[in-house]
């Protein structure tokens, strides 16, 4: 219970000191059900790696949200999407991180 406490307000401290695009209350909220996608799939007894199901659960939670807010916000320009796909960009790069190098 410890580890996610501190899992989830990490989270929240890096979201409040992150870039925000338009620094809109739904940013927020869309980060903050990120964080707490985080928090429990690190805190439930997945058989896969850790490093695997938390960067999923994040980036499932997130990006249709992500796309709504910045769609009402302003429409869909090139600032909005490349925001969304920095999110894919980084599960993407979480996820080539575990493949096993070749010595």
């Amino acid at each position: 219970l410890e580890g996610s406490a501190a899992f989830f307000l990490s989270g929240l401290l890096v979201l409040l000191f992150s870039q925000k695009i338009e620094h809109q209350f739904a940013e927020y909220l869309v980060g903050a059900i990120g964080v707490l996608a985080g928090t429990i799939a690190e805190a439930l007894p997945l058989p896969t790696d850790d490093n695997l199901s938390i960067p999923l659960a994040v980036a499932l939670t997130m990006i249709p949200p992500r796309w709504v807010v910045f769609v009402a916000a302003g429409g869909l320009t090139i600032d909005t999407v490349g925001a969304v796909l920095s999110t894919k960009m980084l599960v993407s790069v979480s996820l080539l991180s575990m493949l096993p190098l070749a010595s």
